[in-house]
């Protein structure tokens, strides 16, 4: 992945607590988590129903929607931008990782749309 973030702004942001105050920085997270769910091997990145299904079922689990519920939040919330508004950083990097995170879940043909 190329750089989008600059590591120590992220992490000093994260550390005060921005995601409370900046809706933009949340779903920032919120699409990392996304991402990040690709390369995750916690069955709580998976949807509900995908969860504990090991062995136990004819069905087996699939990670193909891993990190599913922190794109659906990030992105709902990312498309409430004005448009009107000169964009920000936290509004370009919020597109680029929502583009990212559309191409490693199976309806990525909305990724284009992003990137």
């Amino acid at each position: 992945m190329f750089p989008l973030l600059h590591r120590p702004t992220f992490e000093r942001q994260w550390a005060e607590g921005l995601y409370h105050r900046n809706e933009w920085f949340t779903c920032l997270c919120l699409l990392l988590f996304a991402v990040a769910s690709r390369w995750c091997d916690d069955e709580r990145v998976l949807p509900e129903e995908e969860r504990g299904r090991e062995g136990d079922s004819d069905k087996p689990r699939s990670w193909v929607n891993a990190g599913r519920k922190y794109f659906d939040v990030g992105d709902s919330t990312s498309v409430l931008g004005e448009c009107v508004i000169p964009a920000t950083h936290l509004h370009v990097q919020n597109y680029i990782a929502s583009g990212e995170a559309l191409c490693s879940l199976p309806h990525y043909s909305r990724c284009k749309h992003y990137l």
